[in-house]
């Protein structure tokens, strides 16, 4: 082999090594999607989980359901899931206890309220009354 050739080699494969290491190091573009999408959920089962609580604020009362939150001023539509556009799931529990629910694509990895296990998951929540 030439020098030429023993160099464009070598580039070659100092290249997808390169490319290998990063996908292993981050994660390949569709894990960073399907994080994303977690995410996503995440921020609307949040973003619920705070109107629902001035919700019982204001009223005294959970809504029996989601679709009851949308005033045009919080919220101008229920979100849903950002891949399959299914409705997260929501069930009042007791006078001021909720649940959300959403379908997970992997495991959370942070570890707090948040965490979940890919899959349907659940979060038990207390609307605090501020009255």
């Amino acid at each position: 082999m030439t020098t030429n050739k023993l160099f464009a080699l070598g580039s070659s494969v100092v290249v997808i090594a390169a490319i290998l290491i990063g996908i292993l190091l981050i994660g390949s573009p569709l894990d960073e999607r399907l994080r994303r999408l977690d995410q996503q959920r995440i921020n609307d089962l949040r973003m619920l989980s705070n109107i629902l609580s001035q919700s019982y604020t204001v009223e005294g009362r959970l809504p029996d359901e989601l679709a009851e939150l949308v005033n045009g001023l919080q919220l101008s539509r229920v979100p849903t899931d950002p891949e399959t556009q299914a409705q997260y799931g929501y069930e009042v529990t007791t006078n001021d206890s909720f649940q959300l629910c959403a379908q997970f694509s992997a495991p959370s990895q942070l570890d707090d309220f948040w965490s979940h296990p890919a899959g349907q998951h659940c979060f038990s929540l207390t609307a605090e009354s501020r009255r």
